[in-house]
């Protein structure tokens, strides 16, 4: 399980690849999705349904993938 250290450097790293003026919804959508893996409850379904979808229109459309693939390790259950 990652640390709060490592937790916000991945957030600051999907920052640096979000469009700009979007920063705060990202951060806002990173701090549930953070919780939900301290609480060991991020689902496969919670990324693929709530968590990409809603980063999706915010991330500059060249990282997506990049993003996607940082964020995927935090999947805990199905």
């Amino acid at each position: 399980m990652l640390g709060e250290r490592n937790l916000m450097a991945l957030r600051s790293r999907v920052l640096e690849l979000t469009k700009s003026e979007y920063q705060e919804d990202v951060a806002a959508i990173l701090i549930l999705a953070f919780r939900k893996y301290q609480q060991q409850q991020l689902s496969q379904d919670y990324f693929n349904y709530s968590l990409m979808p809603q980063l999706v229109p915010l991330v500059k459309a060249e990282a997506l993938q990049t993003v996607e693939s940082m964020l995927i390790s935090l999947i805990q259950t199905n």
